[in-house]
């Protein structure tokens, strides 16, 4: 664990140079707010897509509901 395995200046330009512009965190949460807060914001982009079939925020989100109320 004392041993450097990065040249001097390459951790800067790991961490900053191909980070490009800082931004803020969101607030804590849960997964699920996470979520939720994300289908709020953008409900028909794509969430969940296999070969041609795709499924936008909006659809995951009630589907996920329906799962959830009959748990």
């Amino acid at each position: 664990s004392q041993l450097g395995i990065l040249l001097p200046g390459e951790a800067g330009r790991l961490t900053e140079g191909f980070a490009g512009a800082r931004r803020g965190m969101p607030e804590p949460g849960t997964l699920t707010g996470l979520f939720e807060a994300q289908a709020g914001r953008t409900p028909g982009a794509v969430a969940v897509s296999e070969g041609g079939w795709r499924l936008d925020y909006a659809g995951l989100e009630a589907a996920a509901n329906r799962i959830a109320w009959r748990l």
